[in-house]
C-alpha cells in the first residue's frame, strides 16, 4: 500500500531484482516512478527504502537523483570544513569517521559520510552498523590494523 503513491508494485520490484534489498532496508538501484506534489504529477528518478520509525512503524522513503552533488554547511549536527567539502565532491567520501546527530532522538553517533554517485546525494554509514574484518584476502589482521581501518 505504501509503494501506490509512487506508482510501483511489489510485482515490480520483484521483477527487477530489488525486493529482496528493499524489503531487508537497503536502498533499491534507481527506479523511474511518478508522484503527485499538489495535484500535478511529476516524474521521478530515485532510489525507495524502508525506515521503522518509532511511531509510525515501517515508512517508504525516497532518495530522488539529484543533477549535481550539493554538500550543505552543517549535515547532521557536522559542519564541514572547506577541505571536506571538497573530499566529498572529487572522491566519494570523507575519509574519516565523524560524530552525527541522529535528526529523530538527537543522540550523538559515529559514521562514515560518503556520496550516492547514483543520486548525487550524502549517504551515511553508522558505525555500529558495520563490520570491520579481521582478515583481509587471507591475511589476519592485528588489533592496531582493524583499529587503523575503523578510523
Amino acid at each position: 500500500a505504501q509503494l501506490k503513491p509512487y506508482g510501483i508494485t511489489r510485482q515490480q520490484l520483484e521483477e527487477s531484482g530489488q525486493l529482496t534489498n528493499f524489503l531487508n532496508g537497503r536502498k533499491t538501484g534507481l527506479l523511474s516512478f511518478k508522484r503527485i506534489f499538489g495535484g500535478q504529477q511529476a516524474n521521478l528518478t530515485g532510489k525507495l527504502y524502508i525506515v521503522n520509525t518509532p511511531d509510525r512503524g515501517p515508512r517508504v522513503y525516497v532518495q530522488p537523483q539529484q543533477q549535481v552533488l550539493v554538500v550543505p554547511e552543517v549535515y547532521l549536527g557536522h559542519t564541514f570544513t572547506e577541505e571536506e567539502r571538497q573530499r566529498l565532491k572529487e572522491k566519494g567520501e570523507l575519509g574519516k569517521q565523524v560524530e552525527l546527530k541522529d535528526h529523530r532522538t538527537g543522540q550523538p553517533f559515529k559514521a562514515y559520510i560518503g556520496v550516492d554517485k547514483e543520486t548525487n546525494a550524502l549517504q551515511v554509514y553508522r558505525r555500529d552498523r558495520l563490520t570491520i574484518p579481521t582478515t583481509i584476502k587471507g591475511v589476519r589482521l592485528t588489533p592496531e590494523q582493524q583499529e587503523s581501518l575503523e578510523k
